[in-house]
């Protein structure tokens, strides 16, 4: 059999294959980009609100027929943008506790109690008894 260009390629990690897979290449996260990534999320969202306001006490008693985009619109892009923020605030706050918290030594059960009761705020059963 001739030899083409794929010869070369094994299928994978299991029989017939001589070759281990490369291990995941480790992700290292700083911590001050973390800081950073957080802080720019809040300032955004208080610049989101900032806008919000400037834009309903501009509108307030004017007339809107010399605006190219109407302030319906702009207080749309601005209100799902702030819902896009909050969320990604919400989803970073929950990782980092629950990085404290595996760090202190918690157990799998309180990890994923952290985990899901902060996923779903508005179902949480357990808390019901």
């Amino acid at each position: 059999m001739k030899p083409n260009k794929y010869s070369n390629i094994t299928r994978g990690y299991g029989a017939g294959s001589m070759t281990r897979p490369e291990p995941a290449a480790q992700v290292k996260q700083d911590p001050k980009l973390s800081i950073w990534f957080s802080l720019a999320t809040m300032t955004s969202l208080v610049l989101c609100l900032v806008a919000v306001i400037v834009v309903v006490r501009v509108v307030d008693g004017e007339s809107i027929t010399s605006w190219t985009v109407g302030p319906t619109v702009i207080l749309t892009v601005l209100s799902n943008l702030i819902t896009m923020l909050l969320s990604l605030m919400l989803t970073t706050s929950i990782t980092i506790r629950w990085w404290r918290e595996a760090q202190r030594g918690a157990g799998l059960s309180q990890l994923h109690q952290i985990w899901a009761v902060n996923r779903n705020p508005l179902f949480q059963p357990h808390k019901w008894r």
